[in-house]
């Protein structure tokens, strides 16, 4: 079945986008109105994200099939980590799709899937010799939040979002009866998870440094009970596990701190309040 999926035609992004039924109409608010299809604010973008569904592009080398039929597994966030090299334009659109995964798993919502073909290069980037839309609509069948790993599945989930054009309402579980959801008593599972060792103490000094407030400038989000902010690890935990590279954060600017689309830029506000606390020489507090 894989093989059917393999484009034969180039087909332009424009017509594949307005073709999975997403709004087009922004295209043409350009300097080139007459030409929507070469408006570079849309037509090199990786995913679409709307209320009721996300378009996203997929490859067709990366196909895999098994008894539950056609799927995908990727991992955005973790290339961010384990290519820094990239561009920032080639940052920023992993890192959308990485939300686009996370939005249509949270939400519920169908995805529709822009099939891409062609060579890849020696660092394993590829590009487009032929495109076009499947048919059926995939859904994102499992999501890590920590991690980010991603399963895609060729059809329609159990609990896809379905919304009328006119309803400007959202409702999560729409169609669902909650009665089927979940368990009571679940069984335990065990799980092996492995880490970066961090020193407890650096943990300790950080929070008792931040009393209780979140340490984002502009942030200041504070509780009156323990537990309430994470310790930031500015530059990665394998590299830098000191005092003056981390930060206490509430907890949504840490996910900001990992997953917004400014958050290289976020980082190095972080980076440059954290230094300030470091007792080596400006330029050596990383070590």
């Amino acid at each position: 079945m894989i093989q059917s999926l393999k484009p034969t035609e180039r087909l332009r992004v424009y017509d594949l986008v307005r073709q999975a039924g997403v709004d087009v109409s922004d295209w043409s608010n350009y300097k080139r109105p007459e030409s929507p299809e070469i408006n570079p604010k849309y037509c090199y973008e990786w995913c679409f994200v709307t209320q009721d569904r996300v378009v996203i592009c997929l490859w067709f080398g990366d196909m895999k099939e098994d008894t539950s039929g056609a799927f995908q597994i990727l991992n955005y966030a973790k290339v961010l980590v384990q290519r820094p090299e990239l561009s920032s334009i080639h940052k920023t659109r992993y890192k959308r799709m990485d939300e686009a995964f996370r939005t249509a798993f949270q939400k519920h919502l169908p995805v529709r899937a822009i099939i891409l073909d062609g060579p890849a290069d020696q660092n394993g980037d590829r590009s487009v010799k032929c495109r076009g839309l499947d048919p059926e609509p995939w859904h994102i069948d499992s999501y890590n939040e920590e991690s980010g790993l991603c399963r895609l599945q060729r059809g329609s989930g159990p609990d896809a979002f379905t919304a009328s054009p006119d309803d400007d309402t959202f409702n999560d579980l729409a169609g669902i009866d909650l009665t089927l959801l979940g368990r009571d008593e679940a069984q335990r599972a065990l799980k092996t998870v492995s880490g970066v060792k961090r020193d407890p103490a650096v943990r300790r000094e950080v929070i008792k440094r931040c009393k209780g407030t979140c340490e984002r400038p502009g942030c200041g989000a504070s509780r009156d009970f323990p537990g309430f902010l994470d310790v930031h690890h500015i530059l990665g935990a394998e590299k830098s596990d000191r005092a003056w590279t981390c930060v206490a954060l509430c907890p949504n600017c840490h996910r900001e701190a990992h997953f917004s689309r400014d958050c290289d830029e976020l980082n190095l506000r972080l980076l440059e309040f954290a230094r300030q606390f470091s007792p080596a020489p400006k330029g050596k507090s990383d070590e």
